[in-house]
Parts: structure tokens; C-alpha cells; sequence
């Protein structure tokens, strides 16, 4: 089981990348470990961590390096509602029992969020074998099978749900869904017609891409700010305005501030979707990896560092920590050629 949280008594926090832990397995650690111990830093791991372990089909190994560094499991807090805010836990346990908790979760949920995986793709131009209106038909039915487990998790768990959910039928989520189902439908049918991937339409409207970011075409600091300028001054050539929360989407539907960790998760996206050092995610295995350092960027704006190995995380989370101004610094050793 897991302890309750502990106190850091000042200690300063490292949030550690994926590839951290993989370099440390590979006997690549280049200074990593030592650094760490050197400066009495404290690292740190998340929810999205042991995803990625359970992932390689080697878990005892990253576990194990987790368990001797030794490190802290960070808890995003939910409220009422289960959406993110802006508070954390930092949780001493061990990583093997957090990790056993976390899969017997994931095993009743491994197709859920398949379609939006898929969609993504087809929007940079893979997953060509499957059509807008196939991907949109499964999405309908994943709704459906996250909702029956949501209610069945929650009464394994003793939490109790509000009546109106806890009522739903099949039937009845199926009618609430059903007009979005056509609103999908609309979209599916636009996109279908697209020539080229929606990226690259992207792209021709605003005038950005990775040719005229990467490379030296728009350095630090104020990247977003740049990136917003350069669009501008597209736009007041073509005449095709762009709203920049279309981009960057800060806000919730009433118009209020996101918490600062989802924040970090849009302009991370945003910032790919546009071409800013953006991830290869045409193939569904890296775009799973795409999406999982989105997430760690997030995480580690509870954190006074982010560890990476990874340029294009390094970059990206550069630009996103630079707008937001959390108290997160960046520590990246680049992998040795």
C-alpha cells in the first residue's frame, strides 16, 4: 500500500524523463545518477512513468532503478469532478506496489482512447488503411465502454457517483452521445475531402512549419510569443485569421484558466501540431510516445527540475516553461553519439 505523503523539508525536486531511466538500464548514465546524488536532488516519478514502464515489457528493471535511486511518486490531485488541479502529492512507496495498483487498472482499460490514438495519427498523415468514419463509429463505442467501467470502478472503490451518472443506461448514454455522433459524422465527411493530411493544411494557412521553425528560424527566448507573430503576419498577408486559442487552448469552457499543468499539456501539443520540433507520430507507437512526454511536461511543472535526454522534449518544454514561468528549470544531457 502506499504511505501517506511525506514532507520534502526544502528539498529540491527532479522530475525524471523516460529516457533518463533508460539510459541508467543501458549503463549509459553519462553523470545522470551522480548529479542527482551530488546535489541532494530528489527524483521524481508519475502515473505516466510506470505507463510507459508497463509499456517496455521489462518493468522489474525500471522499477528497480526507481527503488535504488531511491524516488518519489508525484499524485496529481482531482477535484469533485476528477479534473486535474493545480496541486500534487509527493509519495514515498514502493515503486513495485504503485506499479502493481496501476496495472490491474490499465488490463480493463487497454482499447480505451485507441480511436483518439488513431485519429491522431490520420491527422499528420498516418493510419491511411482507415477512414475518418471509422475512427469516429469506434469512438462511439469506446465512450460507451468508459463510462460502464468508470461506474464499476467506482463501486469496487466505494466512491460514490452522482445519481445522473450512476442511472445511465447503454441506451441513454447512446442517445446523449448521439448528436455529437453526427456532429462527427460532418467533420469526418470534410476531412475525407481534405488533399493531404490536416497538418499540412495546417500549415499552407498559418505558414509555419518545421522548415521555418526548427534550425535556427525561431530561437529562444519567447518562442510562442514568436510563433504567434510569425502566424499574425501570415494572416494579415492571406487574409485567414487564426485565434490563437485555436493553438494554445488555456481556457476552460467558461472562459477560466486552465490549472497550470494542463496549460503545459496544450501548448506542448499545440507547439508539435504546429512543427516545433515536432515528434514523428505517424506510427501509433510514436505517438504514444509523443503523448507520453506531453504529459511528463505537465508533471514536471510541480517540480523545480525536468531531466530529459530527448531534444525535441527538451525544446519544446524550453518554450512552454518560458510563457508560463513555473518554477521549473530544465536539465538535459544530450545522448552521446
Amino acid at each position: 500500500m502506499i504511505s501517506p505523503t511525506i514532507s520534502l523539508n526544502g528539498y529540491a525536486t527532479v522530475y525524471l524523463d523516460q529516457n533518463v531511466l533508460d539510459s541508467v538500464i543501458k549503463g549509459k548514465e553519462d553523470g545522470m545518477l551522480s548529479l542527482i546524488h551530488s546535489q541532494g536532488l530528489v527524483a521524481v516519478y508519475s502515473k505516466e512513468t510506470l505507463i510507459e514502464i508497463h509499456r517496455s515489457n521489462r518493468p522489474n528493471d525500471f522499477l528497480t532503478i526507481l527503488q535504488e535511486i531511491p524516488s518519489l511518486y508525484l499524485e496529481v490531485e482531482l477535484d469533485e469532478s476528477f479534473k486535474q488541479i493545480d496541486k500534487c502529492k509527493f509519495i514515498n512507496t514502493n515503486p513495485f506496489d504503485v506499479y502493481d495498483d496501476l496495472v490491474q487498472n490499465l488490463d480493463d482499460t487497454d482499447d480505451a482512447g485507441e480511436s483518439l490514438s488513431i485519429f491522431l495519427q490520420k491527422l499528420y498523415g498516418g493510419a491511411k488503411e482507415q477512414s475518418f468514419e471509422d475512427i469516429f463509429d469506434k469512438f462511439g463505442s469506446e465512450i460507451t465502454k468508459a463510462f460502464e467501467y468508470m461506474k464499476e470502478h467506482a463501486k469496487e472503490s466505494g466512491i460514490e457517483l452522482p445519481k445522473e451518472i450512476e442511472n445511465l443506461s447503454d441506451d441513454m448514454i447512446k442517445e446523449i452521445f448521439s448528436p455529437m455522433s453526427d456532429s462527427f459524422n460532418q467533420v469526418a465527411e470534410k476531412l475525407g475531402t481534405m488533399e493531404g493530411s490536416a497538418v499540412s493544411q495546417f500549415e499552407k494557412f498559418t505558414g509555419v512549419s518545421p522548415r521555418n521553425l526548427k534550425g535556427g528560424g525561431i530561437k529562444p527566448p519567447n518562442i510562442i510569443k514568436k510563433i504567434l507573430d510569425k502566424i499574425d503576419e501570415h494572416a494579415e498577408k492571406t487574409g485567414k485569421t487564426v485565434p490563437h486559442d485555436s493553438i494554445f487552448k488555456l481556457t476552460d469552457e467558461s472562459g477560466n484558466k486552465l490549472p497550470l499543468v494542463q496549460q503545459a499539456n496544450a501548448l506542448t501539443y499545440g507547439l508539435n501540431f504546429i512543427g516545433y520540433y515536432r515528434d514523428r507520430i505517424q506510427e501509433r507507437r510514436k505517438l504514444i510516445a509523443s503523448m507520453s512526454d506531453t504529459t511528463h511536461i505537465g508533471n514536471a511543472t510541480f517540480c523545480d527540475f525536468l531531466m530529459t535526454r530527448d531534444e525535441g522534449m527538451f525544446k519544446k518544454a524550453e518554450a512552454v516553461y518560458d510563457f508560463l514561468r513555473p518554477y521549473t528549470g530544465i536539465i538535459y544531457f544530450p545522448l552521446k553519439k
